[in-house]
């Protein structure tokens, strides 16, 4: 092997370990929304929200910790999205509240994933792996009488592989997990106005 080929090989070494082949894609199983489609015109007399979120698991057994966390990610996805519709204010007791919300965020861990983004660090990410995360929430809405249930689904696939260097600054993963989180929740938000359920309107 000549210098410039020991050189080549150390190069790419160095580009694997620090940069990270990693890309991420959207699963495309919700449309984009556009924060202006969530507003609503209220005036003053803005509806009062009182919400609770948990977390369960997909598949297999989740941590207690990262129960708990996924549950407060969702009550902050939820709270941007209704505050990006201007339609409410949130309350702290259920009693108070024109609207009733009540979502489960579902949270997968795939521990058969292990293995193969293990091989592709190994290999300085000369092999690929790939895990697909699902975004998936089920949620129960109540105003009055009026009851709704909606279940919304959507997912980030990760890939690691040396190729996507180039990739990277165009589909960070933070970046995509990130805006598959908030589209999920203005989703939620935008059904919940279609419903009439941010709507002016008794109890």
């Amino acid at each position: 092997m000549t210098k410039w080929q020991v050189w080549g090989w150390c190069g790419l070494a160095v580009a694997a370990v620090t940069l990270q082949g990693c890309a991420a894609f959207r699963g495309e199983k919700l449309p984009k929304v556009d924060a202006t489609q969530l507003e609503v015109t209220q005036g003053s007399n803005k509806l009062k929200v009182f919400a609770r979120w948990t977390s369960d698991a997909l598949v297999d057994p989740v941590p207690d910790k990262a129960l708990q966390a996924g549950a407060e990610l969702s009550k902050k996805s939820f709270e941007d999205a209704i505050a990006a519709s201007h339609c409410c204010t949130f309350v702290d007791q259920e009693a108070q509240a024109d609207l009733l919300v009540d979502g489960i965020r579902y949270i997968k861990t795939d521990k058969l994933t292990a293995a193969p983004v293990l091989l592709t660090g190994l290999t300085l990410y000369l092999i690929p792996s790939w895990e697909t995360t699902p975004f998936k929430v089920s949620v129960r809405v109540q105003k009055g009488m009026d009851m709704r249930v909606y279940e919304l689904e959507d997912s980030v696939t990760t890939i690691q592989w040396l190729p996507f260097i180039l990739a990277m600054p165009f589909a960070d993963p933070l970046t995509v997990s990130s805006a598959v989180e908030s589209n999920v929740y203005q989703i939620l938000v935008l059904k919940m106005k279609a419903d009439g359920l941010l709507s002016q309107g008794p109890r």
